[in-house]
C-alpha cells in the first residue's frame, strides 16, 4: 500500500479518535446542559452581572473540557500515526487537509500547537521515530 493511502487511513482513524469524541464532548456537554435548563426550569436569581456570567462560564464548559480532549490526544495519535507511517510530511500534509492537526505555518497553528500536551517521555518517542521515519526516507 502506497505511503500516501497509509497516511490517509491513519488520518481517518485519528479523526475517530481525537476529532469524535471532542466534538462528543463539545454538543453533548451543551446539549446537557439545554436539557437540564429546560427539562427542571432551573432558575439562578444572582442578578443580571452574576446570571450572565454563570451562562457563559456553562457555555464555556464544554469547550474547554473539548480543548483539553485534543491537548492530550493529538500528541498520543502522532506517536501512534507516525509509528504506522514513517513519512511524517505526507502524514502531517493529510492530517491538516482532513483538519486533524492545524498548520504550524501560521499563528494560529503554532498558537494550537502549543496547547498540545507532551509529556517528555512522548515528546523524546516523537523525536526518535521522526528520526527513524527520516532515516529510512
Amino acid at each position: 500500500m502506497s505511503t500516501y493511502r497509509v497516511a490517509e487511513r491513519v488520518v481517518t482513524l485519528g479523526g475517530l479518535f481525537v476529532n469524535l469524541p471532542g466534538m462528543i464532548i463539545l454538543f453533548g456537554g451543551w446539549w446537557l446542559e439545554f436539557y437540564f435548563v429546560e427539562r427542571y426550569e432551573v432558575q439562578i436569581n444572582l442578578g443580571p452581572v452574576l446570571n450572565v456570567s454563570v451562562a457563559v462560564i456553562a457555555l464555556a464548559m464544554p469547550l474547554v473540557l473539548a480543548w483539553l480532549w485534543w491537548s492530550v490526544t493529538v500528541p498520543r495519535w502522532k506517536i501512534w500515526a507516525l509509528a504506522r507511517c514513517r513519512d511524517w510530511p505526507t502524514l502531517e500534509r493529510v492530517a491538516i487537509r482532513d483538519r486533524l492537526i492545524w498548520d504550524e505555518r501560521d499563528w494560529f497553528g503554532r498558537a494550537m500547537a502549543r496547547t498540545e500536551i507532551w509529556t517528555p517521555n512522548l515528546r523524546k518517542r516523537f523525536a526518535d521515530l521522526r528520526r527513524a521515519g527520516a532515516a529510512e526516507t
